[in-house]
């Protein structure tokens, strides 16, 4: 039982609008809540409409449409400078996943994490599987950093004392 375009499109209209919930289309339509949140997703981005999350007021949404994409691409731009990249060159231009997980962190304070993930062009899954690994290697960087200062401090103080005893035995170093 296939429903027209028109048709899948009205039915998105109703559930977007809240007339029917997507389970309610379900049944009223004989298709599965799956194909009912499709419907609805396929009338949004038709008409250009932004998502409706659930749970937020009009002025939360309202306040979100109000955010400036520009001004908020020009300050990812200000910290993928302060990485050291060059934003400037339009061809070639390539952020390592790791360094785009830090300024996405750093502006998730500001701004929600969906538009970050958006405007820089990552998936919020890679998002979170990135910042996992950062807190791995920063977590294996310390310890091989412990490591290294625990060996050179042990030798440092052996060469120091083998050091200290020849400046004090200066006979017994030239008879070796």
């Amino acid at each position: 039982m296939g429903h027209s375009k028109a048709e899948r499109i009205e039915i998105g209209r109703r559930i977007y609008e809240g007339e029917i919930t997507k389970y309610m289309a379900a049944d009223e339509y004989g298709i599965s809540e799956m194909t009912a949140r499709d419907y609805m997703r396929l009338y949004r981005d038709v008409n250009r409409l932004p998502p409706k999350h659930r749970g937020e007021s009009d002025a939360v949404i309202k306040e979100k449409n109000e955010i400036d994409p520009k001004q908020v691409m020009e300050e990812i731009n200000e910290e993928r400078r302060q990485l050291g990249y060059d934003v400037d060159k339009t061809s070639g231009l390539y952020f390592m996943k790791r360094d785009e997980c830090k300024v996405i962190e750093k502006l998730s304070k500001k701004y929600s994490l969906t538009l970050l993930c958006d405007l820089i062009g990552m998936p919020k899954g890679t998002y979170y599987y990135w910042k996992r690994r950062n807190a791995k290697l920063e977590q294996a960087e310390a310890e091989r950093q412990a490591a290294h200062n625990k060996k050179n401090c042990c030798d440092d103080s052996g060469e120091q004392d083998e050091n200290q005893k020849a400046q004090e035995n200066p006979e017994t170093t030239t008879e070796q």
